[in-house]
């Protein structure tokens, strides 16, 4: 049994109308019902330090020691080496509709040795800061250690 042409180019039109339609109506329900401005951060996540932590928290700790367990169970120091704002470009638009501000900005450490490459999120200890808990990803090797990043978004 064949397929007419026609029917097949009129099916694949009425296909192609659906997945736009879809496409720009579909994004902008979710956004409506499920968007930032419906989403509440939950209590526990709210008392803890990161939440409350800013980019100006840890400018001033640039150069201070965080220590945490490495691969093999030894200290491993990170030194933080910088801290990164992120703003972005005004034509950057990923959604047609209103979006949440966000506060982002990476952290940079060198570290003294290897941390563990397991998806575990490592404890850093700090003096001033306390005990943080952060994902913190390998960004590479060099002679003069191991460079790691972590990367911290509030919702305002």
């Amino acid at each position: 049994m064949s397929l007419p042409r026609r029917f097949f180019l009129k099916s694949c039109s009425y296909a192609a109308v659906g997945a736009v339609f879809f496409a720009k109506t579909g994004i902008t329900i979710a956004q409506k019902f499920l968007g930032a401005e419906y989403y509440q951060v939950p209590l526990n996540a709210q008392g803890d330090f990161l939440y409350m932590t800013s980019y100006e928290t840890f400018q001033s700790y640039i150069g201070s020691i965080f220590t945490t367990p490495g691969a093999r169970g030894e200290e491993v120091q990170l030194i933080l080496v910088s801290v990164t704002p992120y703003v972005p470009k005004a034509s950057t638009r990923l959604t047609t509709g209103r979006t949440s501000k966000t506060e982002s900005f990476s952290l940079s450490f060198r570290g003294s040795g290897k941390l563990s490459s397991t998806s575990v999120i490592p404890t850093l200890s700090h003096p001033a800061l306390g005990n943080l808990a952060m994902f913190v990803s390998s960004k590479g090797e060099t002679t003069t250690g191991c460079f790691y990043e972590a990367v911290i978004n509030h919702i305002k």
